[in-house]
């Protein structure tokens, strides 16, 4: 059976059950049939790797959090419905979100408490609170017994059978054109669990298992001339304790383990949701090393593919993985391109914030059929030596480039480089730019990028009250990221960021400077208002202002907010962080948040 006849059966097999579940879990039919489709669209793009996996599960994950952001400008903004099972919806609104989410998987889904405790990533202990919870709730709001609910329940399938859904082809075409746009960059609770624990979309710690650079050149023969051998490649071609020792010469080194399984799918390093990039590998070769006390551990993937064309999509998913990453408390910090004479790395660096704090190096790179990982994760928030690991990133290609008879270079030159780009929307902030949000310990969600509601700003301030309607700017659109899932917030918190073209460099510096002048003065003009910690943002390419706004509310009661104005070339960007109680951004956080705001505005063309 082709992968469009697997596709195709399963979506006519799932769709009116997932498009029954996600309207009982937003309450509105078309938010729902759109969530439906999109989430379909997604997972034809990703069919190469769900198709071994649980594809359902993935679809119904996908369409849950796409409905928040489905609606406008208010991320949980739903549509009034007068012929539906009103009384119903209303009661499963009422629920924490966690709760309407498992009644809904079991009752309406069909799923059994194990697979649904397994898709939403909580244990069986909690899944079965959760579920008490839910339905002694709905029992004493709805005033029936369990039986009863469970036919109401079930029942909203036959609410959603009239909505008309396209045939499977065209749902194939729609994630085509639109794959650049339409669908939520969400990950949140389809990461599996890592091989030490990881940090990627879970509650594990940072390392578990393992982005990247435009142009790549031969690792095994470092001349274009030579084919690279990859029958001469084995586990010796991997890093020796003494290589792996130059990241920290002060501490004892061993060998965890090494494995050459093509079979094995568990991850090895964070954000990857499986273990080898390519799904039809050659060879692949893994070795883990640690400390001992175990303060810092590295990971190093040597990946054979079977064709040139398929080591380079390998290498483009790694990319993928790691540019879009998702993970509680970690952000993207920085990243750098390591020239060489015969072709570039990429080295991307994150910072987990849990506990216990780890920073994380992940260094790529491709070349003919093999792809290269190296990770390097130690505990703590201070940054690594990013030369130190550029050298044992190239140790590690040198061992290859040795065995296939090819000519391997020493010289290397490390520079700090853009941020890779995103899948979708690459000029807008992304969930792994985000960074940790007070003591919160959930995901960051970002929605679609579009047109402003009614033309409203919502990254503007009562201060500025910026416009960016009329003649003089073009390409404006806006975004909002939120933590759905963190009940510490208000339930309409979210960021939001508003970018737009001017009609050239000057005329998109005098609108920040504009801006600028109007937060500046708004103490005089705004009698609540205080302005403080203001800081200047500067970058190669890019420069701007952020600021602390505070408005009084009643007596000795006031609200926070952060805001920022980016301009690079003639483009602007402007964010707005709104009240989040207890849990802020300090200063220094969104003026990171700000300087990654002006660095991915280099895709604005993209």
């Amino acid at each position: 059976m082709t992968r469009v006849d697997e596709f195709d059966n399963f979506y006519r097999a799932t769709r009116r059950r997932v498009l029954a579940t996600t309207y009982a879990l937003c309450g509105d039919r078309q938010v729902a049939r759109d969530a439906t489709l999109d989430a379909y669209q997604r997972a034809w793009r990703s069919w190469g790797s769900l198709r071994g996996r649980d594809p359902v599960a993935y679809v119904r994950d996908q369409a849950a959090k796409l409905t928040i952001f489905n609606r406008s400008a208010h991320p949980l903004r739903r549509r009034h419905e007068e012929d539906g099972d009103q009384a119903l919806l209303e009661a499963l609104h009422r629920l924490d979100y966690d709760e309407r989410r498992i009644v809904t998987l079991l009752t309406v889904a069909g799923v059994d408490l194990d697979d649904a405790t397994a898709e939403m990533q909580v244990d069986d202990a909690v899944g079965m609170e959760l579920a008490t919870n839910a339905l002694t709730s709905l029992e004493k709001a709805l005033g029936q017994p369990l039986d009863t609910l469970e036919g109401r329940l079930t029942g909203l399938r036959e609410t959603v059978e009239s909505l008309d859904l396209p045939e499977p082809d065209r749902v194939r075409r729609s994630a085509k054109r639109s794959g650049r746009r339409n669908s939520i960059l969400l990950v949140a609770a389809t990461v599996l669990a890592l091989f030490a624990g990881g940090f990627a979309a879970t509650s594990g710690d940072a390392f578990g298992t393992l982005d990247a650079v435009p142009y790549r050149e031969k690792i095994g023969a470092e001349r274009p001339d030579i084919i690279l051998d990859s029958h001469n490649i084995d586990t010796d071609d991997l890093l020796s304790l003494t290589q792996v020792e130059r990241l920290n010469s002060e501490r004892e080194w061993k060998v965890d383990a090494t494995e050459t399984d093509t079979v094995n799918t568990t991850p090895y390093s964070t954000c990857p949701p499986t273990r080898f990039a390519d799904p039809d590998p050659l060879k692949v070769f893994v070795r883990a090393y640690s400390t001992d006390p175990s303060a810092e551990r590295v990971a190093q993937s040597i990946e054979v593919s079977r064709s040139r064309e398929a080591s380079e999509a390998a290498y483009g998913t790694l990319l993928g993985w790691y540019a879009n990453c998702a993970h509680p408390r970690t952000r993207l910090i920085d990243s750098y391109t390591v020239k060489r004479p015969f072709g570039d790395f990429k080295i991307l660096r994150l910072q987990s914030y849990r506990e216990p704090a780890r920073f994380i190096s992940v260094g790529l790179a491709q070349s003919g059929t093999v792809t290269s990982t190296l990770i390097h994760e130690v505990n703590g928030t201070e940054p690594t030596d990013v030369e130190t690991f550029a050298r044992s990133l190239n140790d590690s290609i040198a061992k290859v480039c040795a065995d296939s008879g090819g000519e391997c270079t020493d010289e290397i030159t490390v520079e700090p480089s853009l941020p890779p780009q995103t899948e979708q929307f690459p000029r807008f902030l992304s969930v792994v730019d985000m960074p940790p949000l007070g003591r919160i310990d959930k995901v960051w969600a970002a929605g679609p990028a579009q047109a402003p509601s009614n033309g409203l700003n919502p990254a503007a301030s009562l201060c500025d009250k910026t416009d960016f309607n009329g003649e003089a700017f073009t390409d404006v659109a806006t975004r909002l990221v939120a933590i759905p899932d963190a009940s510490e917030l208000p339930q309409e918190f979210a960021v939001a960021q508003t970018a737009a073209r001017t009609a050239s460099p000057e005329a998109a510096e005098a609108l920040v400077g504009e801006i600028a002048g109007k937060v500046d003065g708004c103490g005089d003009t705004e009698l609540s208002a205080q302005i403080d910690e203001r800081q200047d943002i500067a970058g190669e390419g890019y420069a701007g202002v952020s600021w602390r706004l505070s408005f009084e509310t009643g007596r000795d009661q006031r609200v926070y907010y952060r805001m920022g104005v980016v301009r690079r070339g003639a483009d602007v960007t402007q964010v707005l962080a709104p009240p989040s109680g207890e849990n802020v951004f300090s200063s220094e956080e969104f003026a990171a948040l700000m300087d990654r705001a002006g660095q991915r505005l280099a895709y604005a063309d993209q």
